[in-house]
């Protein structure tokens, strides 16, 4: 027992085995090795042991450096593999030692995208590119660019209110009025088609300047002028009354915006020829948008219209309205959103003339329309919530109430977002 407790105490003596590291993987591992033996005391050897030990290590057969001669020399044991340790690879650089590189990010889900991205890339563009109506102003300041063609038919109260043109020039030519800014003849209905550019600036995520500039063109249907008086104005056309004014975001989140916005227009149509109103006007704006789960979103609108220096017809003029948008399809290059709004107008007081019925008030005149449309986006879908930045949107105006504006009306607009 005590000659076996002698055994184990030798055997506990390591022998380390220093190799010198391959350098860039370049050198193999070092041939010649200079053993150390690191001798350790136990308390299993103790006086009791009588017979004498070599304290010679012993040398396995295979180790490096261990030859048949050398002390302690032991053949190896079948199937027995010498025990060696591989130095690792040093980093070949010192990114390698100190970086932990993170694990690449999961894509963001629809609509995610994080604010402070700046006015021209951040939350404002994920709620612009997502704002489906074609007939509400959208509530997200941004930088955009839109070209806009409305066709209108049948309005039979042009100067209703003094909100598409002045007073009916018919009666200047009767000598009733000599300020009555409106085109002359005995107009029974106009048509009218309008190509409109808007350009809007933001300057942050919360507050943007815009302007739109429209070319009217009008073509009048009348009653016959037997005493010359009176001729019809035909068809005519030119620029309208441009419009400009500011946006700032009350709360401005990707998912939600609540926007002031304040709209001047400024006469610059010729009213006689129907292209305007001959008078400035002033449009504050309530607009909302909210994001109501990923495909679904909604926006309104409340705005008051007030003229200042119109005629006796011009009115005060409520108008609201709510939409919403399915985002229904979405692939690479293609997004497909159909579009349901609903708009009103009420007039606050004013006249209007139509020679079929004569003058009459339009207070308490309210008309309602609903507007059908779809917004399809184009190109790579480089724009936030992996909307492509260019869309056109088409859609129609279909008057539900019998005060209206036109029998039908058609739009249609390209829209980019910066």
């Amino acid at each position: 027992m005590k000659k076996l407790s002698l055994w184990k105490a030798m055997r506990m003596s390591l022998q380390v085995t220093l190799v010198a590291p391959a350098f860039g993987g370049a050198l193999a591992m070092a041939q010649q090795a200079a053993p150390v033996q690191l001798g350790f005391e136990t308390a299993l050897v103790s006086e009791e042991v009588t017979s004498p030990v070599s304290t010679t290590a012993p040398c396995l057969e295979g180790t490096p450096g261990c030859a048949p001669t050398a002390p302690g020399y032991q053949p190896a044991v079948p199937g027995q593999v010498p025990q060696a340790t591989v130095p690792q690879a040093a980093p070949t650089t010192p990114d390698a030692i100190f970086s932990n590189p993170a694990p690449t990010a999961a894509p963001q889900n629809f609509g995610s995208l994080p604010a402070g991205q700046g006015a021209l890339t951040g939350q404002n563009l994920i709620a612009a590119a997502n704002m489906p109506g074609g007939y509400l102003d959208p509530a997200a300041p941004v930088t955009m660019f839109r070209l806009r063609y409305d066709v209108a038919n049948d309005n039979a109260y042009g100067d209703r209110g003094e909100y598409f043109y002045a007073k009916c020039g018919c009666f200047r030519q009767a000598n009733l009025d000599p300020n009555a800014a409106g085109p002359g003849g005995l107009n029974t209905s106009v048509d009218s088609q309008t190509l409109s550019a808007y350009m809007e600036y933001a300057t942050s995520e919360r507050f943007s300047i815009f302007a739109d500039l429209p070319v009217r063109f009008v073509d009048f249907s009348s009653l016959p002028d037997p005493g010359g008086t009176m001729p019809s104005p035909g068809s005519d056309g030119g620029l309208g009354d441009m419009n400009a004014g500011f946006k700032y975001a009350l709360i401005a989140d990707p998912d939600e915006y609540l926007t002031f916005q304040l709209r001047t227009y400024i006469p610059t149509g010729e009213s006689t020829k129907g292209l305007g109103t001959d008078h400035v006007s002033i449009e504050p704006s309530l607009l909302y948008y909210r994001r109501l789960s990923q495909r679904w979103m909604f926006q309104s609108q409340f705005t008051g219209w007030t003229p200042i220096g119109g005629s006796d017809f011009a009115s005060d003029v409520l108008q609201y309205g709510a939409g919403v948008g399915y985002l229904a399809l979405q692939t690479n290059s293609v997004t497909v959103m159909p579009t349901f709004e609903a708009v009103g107008w009420t007039f606050l007081g004013g006249q209007k003339f139509n020679p079929l019925y004569g003058q009459s008030s339009a207070n308490g005149d309210t008309i309602f329309n609903i507007k059908p449309g779809v917004r399809i986006g184009l190109g790579d879908p480089n724009g936030p919530m992996m909307m492509p930045s260019h869309s056109i949107y088409a859609g129609f105006g279909i008057p539900v109430t019998n005060e209206k504006f036109y029998n039908d009306l058609f739009r249609i607009e390209y829209r980019i977002v910066f």
